[in-house]
C-alpha cells in the first residue's frame, strides 16, 4: 500500500470511529458541538489525503469506495437505511415539537387557571379552608381570581387563589371555571388600551389618510370596542370609545394605531381588610376636604355679604369700592370649587355610568354627574352638557382651578368633565367605564372652560 493509500485507512477508520461516538453525526444532526469538532477532523483528513495519495486524478469518492471495497448497491442501501432512519427521526422530532406547543399554549392558555365568582354580592376570602378561619379579604361577584391550587376543606372542596393583593381560601362552590369561565370573563371582562405616545391621532376610519377626530394624551385608558383592525397597507387599528353622547347619538369613537397602545382585559378583584380601610379612610379624608372647603367659601361668602351691606349706607363711592370688593371675594371664592373637585373623586371607581343618569348613589351620566355634584353646593345646572357649557363665565385654560367644569367636543359639545387640579379631570366617561379620574386630554382638547364658582 502507498504512503497515500495508508493514510486514507487512517482517515476512514477516525471518520468511522468518530460516527459511532457521536451517533449525532451519524444521524445527520449538527446541534452539538462535538459533531463540529468531527466534521473538522473529515476536513483535515481528506486534505491530508489530498496531499499524499498516488492518484490524485480520482475523485475522492471513488478512493473511499475503493479503499473500504464499498459496492455501489451497497452505499445506495446504506443511504436509503439512513434517510430513512433520518426521516423517522424528523418525523418523531416534529411530533415531540407539536405536542411541546400543544402543551405550551395550554399552560399559556388565559383561562387555564382562571375563576369567576358567581354570588349574590361578596364572599370572604380567608386563612385556612374553614369558615371560622381570618377574614383576609373580600371578593365580589363577577370577578376574578388565579386558582393556586384545590384541597379539601371544610364541608369539601376549597380553592387556594390569588386575586388583586389577597392569597387565601375560597369554596370552590363560590366559583365557574375552564369554559364557563371563559364566557362569563368575556361578558364581564372590560377590554381597556392605555395610549403610548405623547398624543396620538384618534381618526374617523381605520387608515393612516383617514380624518383626525382629536389628539389624545399619552397614558389614557380607553373602552376597546374592536381589536385587529387592518387597513389596504396592513397597518393595524383599535377602535375605541371615548365618551357616550347624552343622546345616545353622539358618542366619541374612532381609531387609533395599534402600535401606540397596550390592550389588556380588566376583571374586577378582590380586596383585602387593609386596602378596604385605606379606601374608607380615604374616602373620609376626602369628605372632610370638602365640608372644610364648603365652610371656608360660606364664611367668605358671608364676610362679602357683611362687606357688601356696610358699604350701602356710606357713599356712593365706598359702596362702589365694597362692590367691587364683594365681587373680587365671589371671584377668589375656591372654596366651593375645592369642595365640589373633593367631592366628586369621592365617586371614583366606583359609580356607574347610567346614560340618562342623575343619581350619586346608583349611577349618572357625564352631565347629571356634574348636575348632582354642584346641586350639593347650591349651585342648579341643566342637566346637558351643551346647556351647563352656555352658563356660568368662560375662562381661559390658564384661569382653570379645581371645581371647574371642562368640555369636550367636535362639531359640538358632547361631553362634560369636572377639573380636580394637577391637569387632571374626574369624570363619567362612558358605560364601560366607572366614574374616573383621567387627564384633561383625555378627550382630546378640551373646546371649552367654564366656571361657577369664581
Amino acid at each position: 500500500m502507498t504512503n497515500g493509500k495508508k493514510m486514507l485507512a487512517v482517515t476512514l477508520t477516525a471518520v468511522l470511529t468518530t460516527a459511532n461516538a457521536f451517533p449525532a453525526l451519524a444521524s445527520g444532526n449538527d446541534t452539538t458541538l462535538s459533531t463540529d469538532s468531527a466534521v473538522a477532523g473529515i476536513a483535515f483528513n481528506i486534505s491530508a489525503y489530498n496531499e499524499n495519495a498516488d492518484n490524485k486524478d480520482k475523485g475522492v469518492a471513488d478512493v473511499v469506495n475503493a479503499a473500504t471495497g464499498v459496492k455501489e448497491t451497497e452505499k445506495a442501501a446504506s443511504d436509503s437505511k439512513e434517510d430513512t432512519k433520518k426521516a423517522e427521526e424528523t418525523e418523531k422530532a416534529e411530533d415531540t415539537k407539536a405536542e411541546t406547543k400543544e402543551e405550551t399554549e395550554k399552560e399559556t392558555s388565559p383561562y387555564e387557571n382562571i375563576a369567576i365568582t358567581q354570588v349574590s354580592n361578596y364572599v370572604n376570602i380567608r386563612k385556612k379552608p374553614n369558615t371560622d378561619s381570618e377574614i383576609l379579604g373580600k371578593i365580589y361577584d363577577n370577578a376574578a381570581a388565579t386558582i393556586l391550587k384545590t384541597v379539601d376543606g371544610e364541608d369539601g372542596k376549597w380553592y387556594y387563589i390569588k386575586s388583586g393583593s389577597v392569597k387565601g381560601y375560597m369554596k370552590a362552590e363560590y366559583f365557574v371555571t375552564g369554559e364557563d369561565a371563559e364566557k362569563i370573563a368575556k361578558e364581564v371582562g372590560n377590554v381597556l388600551c392605555k395610549t403610548t405616545a405623547t398624543t396620538l391621532r384618534l381618526r374617523e376610519k381605520a387608515s393612516t389618510d383617514s380624518t383626525t377626530i382629536d389628539l389624545l394624551a399619552e397614558g389614557s385608558v380607553y373602552s376597546v370596542l374592536k381589536e385587529n383592525v387592518k387597513d389596504k397597507d396592513g397597518n393595524k387599528f383599535l377602535k375605541v370609545l371615548v365618551s357616550e353622547g347624552e343622546d345616545g347619538e353622539s358618542d366619541v369613537k374612532g381609531y387609533i394605531s395599534a402600535d401606540y397602545a397596550e390592550v389588556y382585559v380588566e376583571f374586577e378583584k378582590a380586596i383585602s381588610i387593609e386596602e378596604e380601610k385605606a379606601e374608607l379612610e380615604r374616602q373620609a379624608e376626602l369628605k372632610r376636604q370638602e365640608e372644610e372647603a364648603a365652610a371656608a367659601a360660606a364664611n367668605a361668602s358671608s364676610g362679602s355679604s357683611s362687606s357688601s351691606s356696610s358699604g350701602k349706607s356710606s357713599s356712593s363711592g365706598k359702596s362702589s369700592s365694597s362692590s367691587s370688593g364683594s365681587s373680587k371675594s365671589s371671584s377668589g371664592g375656591s372654596g366651593t370649587g375645592a369642595a365640589i373637585a373633593a367631592k366628586a373623586q369621592q365617586y371614583a371607581g366606583w359609580l356607574p355610568y347610567v346614560w340618562g343618569g342623575s343619581s350619586l348613589s346608583s349611577g349618572a351620566d357625564c352631565s347629571g354627574f356634574t348636575m348632582s355634584v354642584y346641586a350639593a353646593y347650591g349651585i342648579s345646572l341643566p342637566h346637558s352638557s351643551s346647556a351647563q357649557a352656555s352658563g356660568g363665565r368662560s375662562i381661559s385654560s390658564s384661569e382653570l382651578q379645581p371645581g371647574d367644569l371642562v368640555f369636550y367636543g367636535s362639531g359640538g359639545i358632547s361631553h362634560v368633565a369636572i377639573y380636580i387640579g394637577g391637569g387632571q379631570i374626574c369624570h363619567e366617561a362612558n358605560s364601560r367605564r366607572d366614574c374616573t379620574i383621567d387627564s384633561i386630554g383625555y378627550c382630546g382638547t378640551p373646546v371649552k372652560y367654564v366656571t361657577y364658582t369664581h
